[in-house]
């Protein structure tokens, strides 16, 4: 284990020297996640939009009654119901 631990802090010491290899290995992994966050992130605030889906029950039963109302409690989707014309 010993043995383990002397290659880790001899392969960081080598990391320090190295200042462009410790940007690029600690540093620049941050910034790009940072600046894809800002820009796929929808901007905060905790309000999203629900996503449309339109239903067309074929089957008329009291289980797809059960799971159409089911999804149309969910705050994440908006449900609008159609017939198959």
């Amino acid at each position: 284990m010993r043995e383990i631990i002397a290659m880790a802090v001899k392969d960081l010491r080598l990391l320090l020297r190295d200042k462009a290899g410790f940007f690029f290995t600690l540093f620049f992994p941050l910034i790009i996640a940072v600046f894809f966050g800002a820009i796929f992130g929808g901007g905060g605030g905790g309000t999203r939009s629900a996503i449309p889906i339109l239903v067309v029950d074929e089957d008329n039963t009291e289980g797809s009654r059960m799971f159409v109302a089911a999804l149309d409690a969910a705050s994440e989707v908006h449900i609008e119901e159609a017939n198959r014309e």
